[in-house]
């Protein structure tokens, strides 16, 4: 991915957790299901781990908003985003900067990520852990616990790591910092032919963030 720009610290000694309903390698076939469709006790201890330990939870805004009523966030434990519990929620954004069509938002949406042929949540808890490797983080560093989640919370939907792509809407997509002499530095976003006949080949975009940055995750092919 020659296109994707990233520091050299890339994440270096972090870790991403998966929390979803979890994988079975020794299944016996039954007739009886196993099935635990709330994962209530997974929601919590997520919520335990974030308070007590300051470990970050990202999650996914939701792909109903096409269902009458199901506009908003509206499933656990996304929904239980409050200044108790400091959920990132992360909304599917097409790479214009406007939200996708099935992308569910809200009050307890966060911010947006590109998502459309790629999952919009990860590439936030990605761009965190870039942060969390970095030997100063772009927030207050002596913060710990709920605190600490707090903090990262509230810098990841500033300036400072995301922008509005399309002007005049309010969809912030997540921003990783790589500037445009950044990319032009290692040859990103350079347009080969093979690009070219396949239609890969968008032009620079219209309004660009401070900085002349570029967004997280964008590069030249349609998502």
């Amino acid at each position: 991915m020659k296109d994707f720009v990233y520091s050299k610290n890339a994440g270096e000694n972090k870790f991403a957790y998966v929390i979803d309903d979890g994988i079975q390698i020794d299944v016996k076939n039954d007739e009886k299901i196993d099935e635990d469709p709330s994962s209530h006790g997974t929601k919590e201890a997520s919520k335990a781990l974030g308070r007590r330990h300051g470990v970050q939870y990202v999650a996914s805004a939701g792909n109903e908003t096409k269902t009458p009523g199901r506009e908003n966030i509206d499933t656990l434990p996304k929904a239980c985003e409050d200044k108790y519990t400091p959920i990132i929620n992360v909304g599917a954004a097409i790479s214009e900067g406007s939200q996708a069509d099935f992308s569910q938002a809200g009050s307890k949406l966060t911010l947006y990520a590109p998502g459309r042929v790629v999952e919009a949540a990860p590439a936030v808890a990605g761009i965190i852990a870039t942060y969390l490797s970095l030997d100063q983080s772009p927030w207050d560093g002596s913060k710990t616990g709920k605190d600490r989640v707090q903090a990262i919370k509230d810098h990841i939907p500033t300036d400072g790591s995301s922008w509005i792509r399309k002007q005049g809407s309010n969809v912030r997509m997540i921003w990783k910092g790589a500037t445009e002499a950044d990319h032009n530095s290692v040859g990103a976003h350079k347009c080969d032919d093979s690009s070219k006949k396949r239609g890969l080949c968008p032009g620079s975009p219209s309004s660009q963030p401070s900085a002349s940055a570029q967004p997280a995750l964008y590069a030249n092919r349609t998502i």
